[in-house]
């Protein structure tokens, strides 16, 4: 068994049995307007998207004008995706590069990700005003969000406020070791940041990253209910 697991396991037992500078009141006045980290004023098209990311595609390229291949998805999927010309022309990816790509019974989401690392270089998705907005990686890499996330039902109120920052500690451990190439501890730009008084983490992180901070909660909570028959 991994440390990281050995760590994740660790930790979830003790369970059962920041923006840089950003002022805690910050995250108390947010903790009460997001839904799974996310901004209620936001989530509905998130939501949408996401959605559509996890539909099952297919799609068969031969030297098809990148351009092209997003409309086609577009139309598909029935959803908005645009380019981002400027960013693509600096990184040297012209709209009309040429695509070869074949895939089948792949979830939308998994099918951007293979094929939109094979450009001359890497892009990347994200969500923006409701649009699926092609852009590089590194561009992906710079746009940071703050959410807010409810961890309530982690945190034991029962105990003392030095012991409940033991189970924020930990709880932050575990997130930190799912992405641990990201944090400004490991000289990335994303922060992590507790409200005692919220009961929330207060993350600033990609959206692949919160996304991916969802998933390690959401199974933290099925592993949690499990053993509890909950």
């Amino acid at each position: 068994m991994s440390r990281a697991r050995r760590r994740v396991l660790f930790v979830m037992s003790g369970l059962i049995a920041t923006c840089v500078g950003l002022a805690a009141v910050q995250a108390d006045d947010e903790a009460g307007k997001s839904l799974d980290g996310v901004p209620i004023s936001d989530a509905a098209s998130i939501a949408h998207l996401e959605d559509v990311l996890n539909e099952p595609t297919e799609m068969e390229f031969i030297d098809t004008p990148l351009h092209d291949v997003f409309e086609y998805l577009r139309q598909k999927h029935a959803i908005e995706i645009q380019l981002d010309c400027q960013v693509l022309a600096d990184a040297g990816v012209a709209i009309d590069h040429p695509v070869t790509f074949h895939a089948k019974n792949l979830s939308l989401r998994g099918a951007l990700h293979t094929m939109l690392r094979t450009m001359p270089s890497p892009l990347a998705y994200v969500i923006r005003d409701e649009v699926l907005l092609i852009t590089t990686q590194d561009a992906a890499n710079t746009l940071l969000e703050v959410r807010v996330y409810p961890v309530a039902d982690f945190i034991d109120p029962s105990k003392a406020a030095e012991e409940r920052a033991h189970d924020f500690d930990a709880l932050k451990d575990v997130i930190r070791t799912t992405l641990p190439n990201s944090w400004s501890e490991f000289g990335g730009a994303a922060n992590i940041k507790e409200s005692p008084s919220a009961m929330a983490l207060v993350v600033y992180q990609t959206q692949e990253g919160h996304r991916q901070i969802n998933d390690l909660l959401r199974t933290l909570r099925e592993v949690r209910a499990a053993q509890t028959g909950q």
